[in-house]
């Protein structure tokens, strides 16, 4: 194996550099390592010892049909409303602030109202009636379908 040293910039003189260690192709095959691989080291009594990890997972982001739906199905059974904490923290939504572009576009589609309770001071998620409650579905172009039981 081989420790290399590489000059990656040099700034007013002074030069910054990283290293990199060269594993033979036969201890890579019989470890079951792969280009790409995360690997983690950890300096032991003895000197460096390497081994593979498992690479972070980054948070899967929700698409706005999936944040759409998410919301104006927590908030239908939900005449009342509720805050954005609450439909986080029981719908599992990752985002700590929902997108101002995705609540703006919920207002024109579902006609979402955010108004602050005047005694708690805190913003209330309610929808419009029509999506309330299991007497009505809302359809693809809109439309609201009712089940006939008013």
């Amino acid at each position: 194996m081989r420790l290399q040293r590489s000059v990656t910039r040099r700034v007013n003189g002074k030069e910054y550099a990283k290293y990199q260690l060269v594993i033979p192709n036969e201890f890579t095959s019989q470890l079951g390592w792969n280009g790409g691989d995360y690997i983690q080291g950890e300096i032991i009594r003895k000197g460096l010892l390497l081994h593979r990890a498992e690479p972070i997972k980054q948070p899967v982001r929700p698409t706005y049909a999936k944040f759409n739906h998410t919301v104006t199905e927590f908030l239908a059974a939900r005449p009342e409303g509720a805050t954005w904490q609450e439909i986080r923290a029981e719908t599992g939504l990752p985002q700590r602030t929902p997108s101002p572009i995705w609540v703006n576009k919920m207002k024109e589609e579902n006609g979402l109202e955010r108004r602050t309770d005047p005694e708690t001071s805190k913003t209330i998620w309610k929808l419009p009636k029509e999506y309330c409650g299991s007497a009505s579905k809302t359809t693809l172009n809109g439309w609201v379908a009712t089940t006939g039981e008013d």
